[in-house]
C-alpha cells in the first residue's frame, strides 16, 4: 500500500508539473530534484509526519508552499496551520527562482537543520515560531542579504548560522525509526 510509504524521491523528471500526496499520509522523507517545470510543493501541507524535505534544481519553483492558493481553493486555513509540525530537516539547493518558503509565517516547532545553497532570490525566513534549531548552513552573501521583520529575529538565529560556500554531501541525520 502506498499509504505506508515513508521515503519518496522524485528525481530527473523534467516535465513534471504537479505532485499529489493525499494518499501518502505516513511520508517522512521527501526528496525532489531536477523537476524543472514544478512551480511549488503545496501538496506537502497534507503530510503530517514529514521530517525531512530536500528540494533542489527546480528552475520554476518560486516558493515551496503557496498558502494563499490553499486558502483560495479550500476556503479555510486549518491545513497550513498544521503543516511542518514534524519537519526537522529542510534542504534547499540550486533553486534559482525561489523567493520564499511560503507566503505566510508558519510554526516550525521541530526544525533542527536548515541548508540553503544557490537560492539567491530567497530573502526571508517565514518563521512564526521555531523549535530547537541546531544549524543553518548557507552562503554568507545569502545570510547577509536576508530581510528581517525585526532585529531580534536576526540576532536569535545568528548563533545557529554556519557560513559555507559549497553544499557538501547530502546531510542525512538519523531519523527516529518509531
Amino acid at each position: 500500500h502506498l499509504s505506508r510509504l515513508e521515503f519518496l524521491t522524485f528525481w530527473d523528471l523534467p516535465r513534471l508539473e504537479k505532485i499529489s500526496m493525499e494518499h501518502l499520509q505516513n511520508l517522512r522523507v521527501l526528496t525532489v530534484g531536477r523537476t524543472y517545470q514544478l512551480v511549488d510543493l503545496t501538496c506537502i501541507l497534507k503530510l503530517p509526519y514529514l521530517e525531512h524535505l530536500n528540494v533542489s534544481c527546480c528552475d520554476k519553483m518560486k516558493q515551496i508552499v503557496d498558502i494563499q492558493n490553499v486558502i483560495d481553493t479550500e476556503g479555510r486555513y486549518e491545513t497550513p496551520i498544521q503543516a511542518f509540525r514534524q519537519l526537522r530537516v529542510l534542504q534547499l539547493n540550486s533553486l534559482q527562482s525561489l523567493d520564499s518558503l511560503c507566503n505566510s509565517k508558519l510554526n516550525f516547532t521541530s526544525l533542527e537543520y536548515i541548508d540553503v545553497f544557490a537560492c539567491p532570490k530567497m530573502k526571508k525566513l517565514p518563521f512564526e515560531q521555531i523549535g530547537k534549531l541546531n544549524s543553518i548552513r548557507g552562503e554568507q552573501t545569502w545570510w547577509d542579504n536576508l530581510e528581517w521583520d525585526d532585529e531580534s529575529s536576526s540576532l536569535s538565529l545568528l548563533a545557529s548560522f554556519k557560513s559555507s560556500e559549497i553544499c557538501s554531501a547530502s546531510f542525512r541525520p538519523e531519523l527516529d525509526a518509531t
